[in-house]
């Protein structure tokens, strides 16, 4: 039986990607493949933050792509690539908006029926022989359970519901497949009404978190530029005795920690400390 082993790894801001707009709400949950065979969570990670921004930088608007997903699920891990209260790329191609009623929202910075700005995007990776592991299904059966549990009980819909496409595949092509999923969500989920909350200090432990910083001096915030590989850009600055969670590391800037949402500290000991969960309380989590 698969576990979560859910990880907080955010791809840069972009246009085409990644715009860091808000989702309006959360109504639900959209399931996709990748039809990409081979291709991991991090391999979508290299390609959502680095490979399609600078291909699309060199097109015109006309041809450029538009794409991405909130989470990618392979048979090791589950990858939040975009925060999951801002807009993903994944359901919006059918002009005439989506063939859901329910899922037609609108935003003064979209006028038209647009799934993407009340829905989260849930892709499945695939083997290199095009098949989707069972170690990927039940993560993800996990990862829908997970956001049930944070967000309420909400409709699951295939890509195919919402726009008409052959996504994801099989469970398109056989729809007990597709209801046998469905039955594996809602299994587990009878009877949850609510998730204890596990403090750690001043902050809540969250899913996907490695650790926390408390800030011992005054220390810059920074955020990748959207515009030069390599840059980093002065955001804000946190203020003596904060404490802020820590989902992931990078040795690129003298060693930064990551706060989601984009934003990095760097590895300053005098400026942070820096702590990591202890087992028991990761398990607790874990077992919720």
């Amino acid at each position: 039986m698969a576990t979560l082993n859910y990880e907080v790894k955010h791809i840069k801001k972009h246009p085409t990607t990644r715009t860091g707009r808000k989702l309006l709400r959360v109504s639900a949950e959209v399931l996709h493949y990748t039809a990409n065979n081979g291709g991991t969570a991090d391999n979508h990670f290299t390609y959502f933050n680095t490979t399609l921004p600078n291909a699309n930088d060199k097109l015109p608007v006309e041809k450029k792509r538009f794409a991405s997903a909130h989470i990618f699920v392979d048979r090791h891990k589950a990858l939040e690539l975009i925060p999951l209260d801002e807009v993903a790329f994944h359901a919006n191609e059918r002009k005439e908006g989506p063939l859901i009623p329910s899922l037609v929202a609108t935003a003064p910075f979209y006028k038209g029926g647009n799934a993407n700005l009340i829905s989260i995007g849930i892709e499945m990776c695939m083997e290199k022989d095009g098949s989707i592991h069972q170690d990927t299904i039940e993560r993800t059966i996990l990862v829908v359970q997970m956001l049930e549990k944070k967000f309420g009980k909400q409709p699951i819909y295939r890509h195919f519901d919402v726009t008409g496409k052959n996504c994801p595949a099989p469970f398109v092509k056989d729809k007990s497949l597709w209801i046998e999923f469905l039955n594996d969500v809602n299994k587990d989920l009878a009877g949850v009404t609510n998730i204890e909350k596990i403090m750690w200090g001043k902050t809540e432990l969250k899913l996907g978190q490695k650790g926390k910083i408390t800030v011992l001096k005054d220390i810059n915030v920074w955020e990748d530029s959207p515009h030069a590989s390599g840059e980093i850009i002065h955001t804000r600055t946190l203020k003596k005795g904060g404490e802020f969670r820590v989902y992931n590391y990078r040795p690129e800037h003298g060693g930064q920690y990551y706060l989601g949402a984009g934003e990095w500290v760097t590895n300053m000991p005098e400026h942070i400390k820096y702590e990591t969960p202890s087992k028991a309380m990761l398990e607790k989590l874990n077992n919720q």
